[in-house]
């Protein structure tokens, strides 16, 4: 059932991508689902359990994508590459209309959702400057929480500076411009050489 419901999840998620969440009924998830309504209220009571799911859903998509990244390996800046990046990708999916009417809404949901995300990339925000320190990439002494909070803030800044330029920038610019501030703010000359040795190579 498990395996039905995160492609379920998946499928409702594009949707709501493409159409928004307001104007998305249960008549219509169904019918993206090809499934009937019946079979339908098995898996989902209502649409505010829909969402509530599908929101479970990317936090897990989050979490396992953390795992795979520390299983790979690596120091705490190859870390901090594939996990930056993927805050990012996050970001560019969430587009301003969905994140709008989720909030007004569903605020429950919306907060439930905002506070799993910024606990998720906190965490592996803290881990990662921890990890960083210990290896002598990141400077000793360095005020995490803050620091942690500010990348946050970065990363959250996103979409309205999508809103804000448009076409103008791609998603490898905002990313781009985001880690290397990052790192170069907080990494001791090691850091610094490691960053610029890889980063020249990608």
């Amino acid at each position: 059932m498990d395996d039905i419901l995160n492609v379920y999840n998946k499928t409702i998620e594009e949707l709501f991508l493409r159409r928004g969440i307001k104007n998305v009924t249960m008549d219509d998830i169904s019918h993206e689902l090809g499934i009937s309504k019946k079979t339908l209220y098995k898996y989902y009571s209502n649409k505010a359990d829909v969402i509530e799911k599908v929101i479970d859903y990317l936090m897990e998509q989050i979490a396992l994508k953390s795992e795979q990244f520390a299983a790979e390996g690596g120091n705490a800046i190859d870390v901090l590459l594939k996990v930056s990046r993927m805050a990012v990708e996050v970001a560019f999916r969430s587009n301003n209309v969905i994140l709008y009417e989720l909030k007004r809404y569903y605020p429950r949901q919306f907060a439930k959702f905002s506070e799993n995300k910024k606990n998720r990339i906190m965490n592996l925000t803290v881990q990662n400057m921890e990890q960083g320190v210990r290896e002598g990439l990141y400077r000793k002494g360095i005020n995490i929480p803050l620091l942690a909070e500010l990348h946050f803030s970065k990363i959250e800044l996103v979409n309205e500076l999508r809103l804000k330029f448009g076409e103008a920038f791609t998603r490898n610019d905002f990313f781009e411009v985001m880690f290397e501030t990052h790192i170069r703010g907080i990494a001791t000359h090691k850091g610094v050489a490691y960053f610029e040795k890889v980063y020249s190579n990608k």
